[in-house]
């Protein structure tokens, strides 16, 4: 075998059970990452915001809305 497809190959060799558990599992972080994504969104767009509770407010109004 050529050394590009070794190299190529080395990764899904080392992490084989990790893919396979990734693939075979029913569950998900997706929304996790969903709403830390949103969040992270509404903090740059809330800049000017001087208070925490507000801010608090508005991610968890936001967070309804889906």
């Amino acid at each position: 075998m050529r050394s590009e497809f070794r190299s190529v190959l080395k990764p899904f060799k080392d992490w084989r059970q990790a893919i396979l558990n990734g693939l075979t599992q029913v569950y998900s972080k997706g929304f996790m990452e969903g709403m830390n994504n949103k969040i992270k969104v509404l903090k740059r767009a809330a800049f000017g915001f001087r208070n925490f509770e507000r801010f608090r407010a508005r991610i968890l109004w936001a967070s309804l809305k889906e």
